[in-house]
């Protein structure tokens, strides 16, 4: 019996900003048939998650003719700052410094969703498929893969991508292992709007319960990223936005001002 042919060169599982990378790639540079599935595809902007794209990243984004839309809303990262202090130092003497060379951005900064909006927005136009719904199973034959989505319907493609997530569901069901250790530690994303500016400084403060990091934003706001000791953080995300936000000022220390 003859093999069916595959209706897609390239099936993606995974529309975030690696997914859809991938996909324009192989969309402009190979002529390749491409659909990507994903369960919930958005181009809603999100003013929790960031990515800080460093200047190869940049450039790729670039290359797929994506930077001019995410430009305006991506922060360049002029320098880092990084101490080691506990929380009662109200000043924390800067430990380490890097600048961008030539004036260079060390990486720009910016909105999870912006990336993988501008991307998408390359792929639709260079004719890139989209199915909504996540890939559930994967049973691969000598010509082509099939795979089933979380909606019971199913795909075909001759090479599949898995660029899922952390719990992918294509490399549990190929057999590949992933190694987890459980830090005991939790980590708490914000925006938060502050009185003075950054000056395009991120900051890392090393503190006992872990990393604080901020990262510049455009206008007046820093993303912070904050590793804290779980049963401290549980704590503190179960109490009123007042004290989370106490808590926020006290890691965060006093260069930015008055931090909402």
């Amino acid at each position: 019996m003859a093999t069916r042919p595959a209706p897609h060169d390239l099936l993606i599982a995974g529309a975030g900003p690696v997914g859809l990378a991938i996909a324009a790639l192989a969309a402009r540079d190979a002529g390749a048939s491409v659909v990507v599935c994903d369960p919930a595809p958005s181009s809603k902007p999100d003013a929790l998650r960031v990515s800080t794209l460093a200047p190869d990243s940049v450039a790729l984004v670039a290359d797929l003719g994506a930077w001019d839309a995410l430009a305006p809303h991506a922060a360049p990262v002029a320098a880092m700052s990084i101490t080691d202090s506990t929380l009662d130092e109200p000043v924390r003497r800067e430990f380490l410094r890097f600048d961008g060379e030539d004036g260079a951005p060390l990486a720009h900064v910016v909105e999870n969703a912006r990336v993988a909006a501008a991307l998408r927005e390359r792929c639709s136009a260079l004719g890139v498929a989209f199915r909504r719904g996540a890939v559930t199973a994967m049973s691969a034959g000598p010509a082509a893969a099939d795979v089933t989505l979380s909606d019971g319907t199913a795909a075909r493609a001759r090479l599949v991508v898995a660029a899922d997530g952390a719990d992918s569901a294509l490399r549990t069901g190929a057999g590949l292992k992933a190694l987890a250790r459980d830090y005991a530690q939790v980590g708490i994303v914000a925006t938060l709007t502050h009185e003075f500016p950054h000056d395009g400084t991120a900051v890392q403060h090393f503190l006992p319960g872990g990393p604080f990091a901020l990262l510049p934003l455009t206008e007046n706001r820093s993303s912070i990223v904050w590793t804290e000791d779980a049963a401290v953080a549980r704590g503190l995300m179960r109490g009123d936005q007042a004290r989370v936000v106490e808590a926020i000022r006290l890691r965060a220390g006093t260069h930015l001002g008055v931090i909402e």
